[in-house]
């Protein structure tokens, strides 16, 4: 409820000024294994298959985004908010509805060092289980809020730095025996180098972060509270690379680490390497950013097996696209790829299991 006033509240402020900008996007697709379920598992005694498991269906997608802006003369104030609504037609229990928020304040110290500070929520509003939540067995629905502040400077002429820092909250709607939440807190430092090449602007650089997460687990049988915290570690260094003023690419190689502080049983460390790719012109637009990485876990077990260590292999890929047709109509189009390896074969449970999960959308942008 205190979600809606607030959406509520955000969107009669939007449409009480004339420089706001609607659009509303609709996407026809198909969506595979929409709970994320692996292939096979024994429940009481009987073995249940992919056509037991899987939930799949045609979906139809409505995106309504509100845009809103204001520049004074060294500052700048930036909102936005989009309701989204996926209806699935053979998998009506499964229906999604997502409302997402932005408030951005800029403040422009000088030319080269600014200030930013936002604050965004998210509620998602969609019954099942997720299997990928930081392997805690989570809903699909949560409501998450974060809070941010960070200032962007040079160190040289070449050089662009940005220091952060972050809080935020997720908690997920209560399954049958409890309720999960967390707190998170992050620090976060990029920096790269821009150098000109034929009259191109290339980029090279590194982005660290550090933050926490603690969480609180209530139980709904004896009303009691148990807590966890996971701490990271991550760095990523990238390259940007344009071929010309439309084409980009960015190979990115990263390493994260996460140390739990409570049990020391669910640290790993993970490697991942991947791209993003960008095409811009007047009338054409592509985003694609696929990625590849390896999780191993320090000290957690395949089930069954008190000596193999825990190990994921993930494939991601996002791919959105979106074609003019004038100043108000566009053709888009969007592609979700996850695919989850895992080394645990035990058929006597869901955890830590192999899955995959996509989806594709064909659809319109209307700009009014």
């Amino acid at each position: 409820m205190k979600y809606t006033i607030v959406c509520i509240s955000v969107l009669v402020t939007l449409c009480a000024h004339s420089q706001v900008k609607v659009s509303f996007s609709s996407l026809s697709g198909y969506e595979t294994n929409i709970y994320k379920s692996p292939s096979s598992f024994v429940s009481e005694g009987e073995l249940l298959d992919r056509n037991d498991l899987f939930a799949s269906s045609a979906y139809q997608d409505g995106i309504i985004q509100f845009k809103y802006g204001k520049n004074w003369e060294n500052s700048n104030l930036k909102i936005s908010f989009t309701p989204e609504i996926r209806y699935y037609f053979s998998q009506e229990d499964a229906q999604r509805i997502v409302l997402n928020g932005r408030i951005k304040y800029g403040y422009n110290f000088s030319r080269t060092t600014k200030w930013e500070n936002s604050f965004s929520f998210k509620n998602k509003n969609q019954k099942g289980q997720d299997l990928d939540a930081n392997e805690l067995s989570t809903p699909l629905g949560y409501n998450r809020i974060n809070l941010e502040s960070k200032v962007s400077f040079r160190l040289s002429k070449k050089n662009r730095t940005t220091i952060s820092l972050s809080y935020g909250n997720k908690s997920f709607d209560a399954s049958e025996s409890r309720q999960v939440s967390y707190d998170i807190y992050g620090l976060n430092l990029s920096t790269k180098k821009v150098r000109w090449k034929n009259h191109l602007l290339h980029s090279y650089g590194v982005n660290i972060g550090f933050f926490g997460r603690k969480y609180t687990l209530f139980s709904l049988e004896d009303e009691t509270n148990s807590f966890r915290t996971w701490n990271y570690f991550n760095a990523e260094i990238f390259y940007k690379f344009p071929f010309h003023k439309k084409l980009s690419v960015q190979p990115e190689l990263g390493f994260e680490k996460r140390m739990d502080e409570t049990s020391n049983q669910f640290g790993y460390n993970e490697f991942s390497a991947g791209f993003k790719l960008k095409y811009s012109s007047d009338k054409f637009l592509l985003n694609l950013t696929p990625n590849f990485s390896f999780r191993s876990f320090d000290q957690l077990n395949t089930t069954g097996n008190s000596t193999k260590k825990l190990n994921y292999k993930y494939i991601r890929a996002n791919m959105n696209l979106e074609y003019k047709l004038n100043k108000r109509l566009s053709i888009t189009s969007r592609v979700y790829v996850i695919e989850r390896n895992s080394n645990n074969n035990n058929i006597n449970t869901t955890a830590y299991r192999s899955y995959h999960n996509n989806y594709f959308g064909l659809g319109l942008k209307f700009i009014f």
